[in-house]
């Protein structure tokens, strides 16, 4: 069985070569860019870089919001702050 998400914005967790690295992921149709596909990004909070075309497994811990289109890039990115920060408290909370 797959379960898939509901649309929105999480506090996750991403296995990647057997480390874990606590992130923030959305799942939609990136509507303020007019998207009409759904994908799943993560953004990583990390430096290390070489992970991509690697496998990945995410861990979903808290729903932080839902998927909504914003007036503006910008405004789009001021969110993603705020959520980078919710997701940073929910997962400084969980066990590792």
């Amino acid at each position: 069985t797959q379960l898939v998400p509901a649309e929105g914005v999480y506090a996750t967790r991403a296995e990647i070569d057997r480390r874990w690295f606590d992130g923030v992921t959305s799942i939609g149709t990136t509507p303020t860019f007019g998207g009409t596909e759904s994908v799943i990004e993560s953004h990583l909070f990390t430096d290390w870089q070489d992970f991509y075309a690697k496998p990945i497994r995410l861990r979903f811990y808290d729903r932080i919001r839902e998927q909504r289109k914003f007036e503006s890039p910008e405004a789009l990115r001021r969110q993603i702050e705020l959520d980078v920060e919710s997701a940073r408290a929910i997962l400084a909370r969980m066990p590792q």
